[in-house]
């Protein structure tokens, strides 16, 4: 997939930050899917409904050895102040065992708008795009096994005038992902980071863990590290 002129524009804003062997344009290329060449336009938009529509059926791992990582969001509230950032609250489950809340921040980096056609689209897709947001969440001090969350993600959309509605853009794809996290986990105890990544659908950067073709499956020698129940 030819993604040349974004790839050298996502490298200006945000270099090429690599987490676990997995750079975020090569998450971005597996997002987007379609080759969708130029023509992006930078604007800001209301990403509260989009953010806030799909918020605890996220896939994740954390760790050398993948552990099963569930995300839940139990509220994401835009600032009142600055609107590119969103305050977050949930809680986090290390697999199947540990049970930790967070409180954090989205904040807005870049958000695109299509203005040229999608092969499902006869006509210009000016209302379809995606954003991009660093994430920084930090699990309580006092509770055992515990650190901060930070990256970044990205999350398609269709808008409507100024806010955007959660839109999985390429559903009708295999393999098709939205809302897509990838970053560190960084212990507060040992002061020593782990690759993490969630998403929908399918997990960021999930290397032999992820055996499935049209959606995510697990790899039986991951089973032992909480992916054994996993059903899709």
């Amino acid at each position: 997939m030819k993604q040349i002129k974004i790839i050298i524009l996502l490298f200006i804003v945000f270099s090429q930050v690599i987490y676990s062997q997995c750079s975020f344009n090569d998450l971005i290329e597996k997002v987007l899917i379609e080759d969708i060449d130029n023509n992006y336009i930078n604007e800001y938009i209301d990403l509260g409904r989009a953010l806030n529509h799909k918020k605890n059926n996220f896939l994740g791992y954390i760790g050398d050895k993948k552990k099963r990582l569930e995300v839940v969001f139990t509220s994401i509230a835009q600032n009142k102040i600055d609107l590119n950032c969103y305050h977050v609250e949930g809680y986090t489950t290390v697999n199947k065992k540990n049970h930790r809340k967070f409180k954090g921040d989205f904040n807005t980096l870049e958000s695109y708008i299509f203005n040229e056609p999608m092969a499902f689209e006869e006509e210009a897709s000016n209302n379809f795009g995606f954003s991009i947001l660093n994430f920084k969440i930090a699990e309580h001090r006092k509770e055992s096994a515990t650190g901060i969350f930070e990256g970044k993600l990205i999350i398609l959309w269709k808008r409507d005038k100024d806010k955007a509605e959660y839109n999985n853009i390429f559903g009708g794809y295999d393999g098709s992902r939205n809302y897509q996290f990838i970053g560190t986990w960084t212990s507060y105890k040992t002061g020593k980071s782990s690759p993490v990544a969630w998403g929908q659908y399918r997990i960021p950067c999930a290397g032999d863990l992820d055996i499935g073709a049209a959606e995510f499956s697990p790899n039986p020698k991951y089973y032992k590290y909480g992916w054994a129940d996993y059903k899709p």
